[in-house]
């Protein structure tokens, strides 16, 4: 596929995502949680920021997305349905407080939660299927920039901006497809 193509293909579905409807929660800030009593982390979850429910399904452990073959109109054979309760950004605040982090999840299957503390990886550490997919995602698109556009393709505020790039992030990473999420081509 030609790098436009990858490009359009990404925004195609980051916009697919605001078609989606909320449902039940998978991730609930109201379940409590707290990290694990005396380890130290670099960051803890403290809050959600933009965002929204997304409606979906995961491919089996240990598939992997093909970014060169369209996004699926339908969940495709042996995806199991997994709807999100948030897709969106995630705010994380140092120890000792200070200014948030905006963040995206990038493993769907690791539980997460208000409270949880992580340690911040490297790149090179990162074991994450289309590393380079993601990567973009998180330097070119909202809220980095205002990427993809309030008023394109179904993108009415910042809480689908928000989703969209989320759930583009688990369709690289995690094989996670938004239900009827499909794109147009860009050629004639």
């Amino acid at each position: 596929m030609a790098r436009s193509k990858r490009l359009v293909f990404a925004v195609c579905v980051l916009a697919a995502t605001a078609i989606t409807a909320p449902a039940a929660a998978v991730w609930d800030p109201n379940l409590g949680g707290t990290p694990k009593v005396g380890a130290p982390s670099e960051v803890t979850l403290s809050g959600l920021g933009p965002g929204h429910g997304v409606t979906g399904s995961i491919g089996p452990v240990g598939s992997v997305a093909d970014p060169s073959v369209p996004y699926p109109a339908t969940p495709p054979a042996g995806f199991t349905a997994q709807d999100e309760g948030f897709a969106g950004v995630i705010l994380a605040t140092p120890p000792g407080g200070g200014t948030a982090l905006e963040m995206y999840c990038i493993n769907i299957r690791t539980p997460t939660n208000i409270g949880f503390g992580y340690d911040l990886g490297q790149w090179d550490q990162a074991n994450v299927s289309n590393v380079g997919y993601v990567a973009r995602l998180l330097n070119d698109y909202f809220p980095n920039t205002a990427l993809p556009a309030i008023g394109s393709a179904g993108i009415a505020n910042t809480s689908d901006q928000g989703a969209a790039v989320q759930a583009a992030i688990w369709y690289f990473a995690d094989n996670y497809t938004l239900n009827g999420g499909v794109c147009p081509s860009d050629e004639p």
